[in-house]
């Protein structure tokens, strides 16, 4: 539902410690970008942990909560190394 928050935590799948990587790091934060720019989120908060993030963001007018996340899955993906289960 638009403007409502959201607490949401994505694993890397196998719980592979790889979010530690410099390059992983970039991307999560360059996914978070995208999707405040194109307003599809706005970031409230996040944690990085080796192997999970956890998000806290109030969802946009644009898109439902399923598409935003299939949509930061596919941003936040570095090189086949963090892919999300």
């Amino acid at each position: 539902m638009p403007s409502t928050r959201y607490f949401l935590t994505l694993c890397v799948r196998g719980r592979e410690p790889v979010l530690t990587e410099p390059s992983c790091a970039e991307r999560l934060v360059t996914a978070w970008r995208e999707l405040q720019e194109s307003g599809d989120l706005t970031l409230l908060a996040a944690t990085v942990m080796p192997d999970h993030v956890h998000t806290l963001f109030i969802l946009g007018d644009r898109l439902p909560l399923g598409r935003v996340i299939a949509k930061y899955k596919t941003l936040a993906r570095d090189h086949g190394r963090a892919t999300w289960r």
